[in-house]
């Protein structure tokens, strides 16, 4: 089971250093993973852009950092340098798988699911605004990760996936985002 940074301060601290240290140097940089020196949010957090490692490293979920790369590469000029040191010291110590999904995926889906709302015509595509309530709230709910939630998320997925909502949700490039940000 990961822990967020093995529950070890000693290994926060390390990781949280090494991040303050290339913002600081301005090296945290958009567009390259890790050139040895510099790179992106998880490039100077690993000093390898291989987000394999995170569960060793960190005891950080993979989609954990790929979700950091995604935001790092489109927050704003204001935001971006900042991340990784924030999200590193911001990670509780010891959180666990099931407190990750809880606790960061589920209201980070939850928002973009929301945001799609406002993207389509309600009344062309019925068959969308069922699927993406129903996965809200599906992520909303407290029991997410437990055997019960995994059989209904199957179900829903299964549901969401006809062939209209699935043309839909592939023009909206919605599946990309989700594909990209939870896998």
């Amino acid at each position: 089971m990961l822990q967020a940074f093995h529950n070890d301060p000693a290994i926060k601290e390390k990781y949280l250093s090494r991040v303050i240290a290339h913002q600081n140097a301005d090296e945290i940089i958009r567009g390259i993973g890790w050139d040895g020196k510099r790179g992106c949010a998880i490039g100077c957090l690993l000093h390898n852009y291989n987000h394999a490692l995170l569960p060793k490293e960190l005891g950080w979920p993979e989609w954990y950092g790929k979700l950091i790369d995604i935001l790092h590469e489109g927050m704003s000029e204001a935001r971006w340098p900042t991340l990784v040191a924030t999200v590193t010291a911001k990670t509780p110590i010891g959180l666990n798988d099931r407190d990750f999904t809880h606790k960061i995926k589920a209201p980070f889906l939850v928002i973009v699911l929301e945001s799609t709302l406002t993207t389509f015509e309600h009344n062309k595509y019925p068959n969308v605004l069922k699927a993406v309530q129903r996965s809200i709230a599906l992520w909303k709910r407290a029991d997410i990760c437990s055997e019960k939630w995994e059989a209904s998320w199957a179900k829903a997925a299964t549901r969401a996936m006809d062939a209209e909502a699935a043309a839909w949700a592939m023009d909206a490039g919605l599946l990309r985002c989700l594909r990209t940000a939870i896998a």
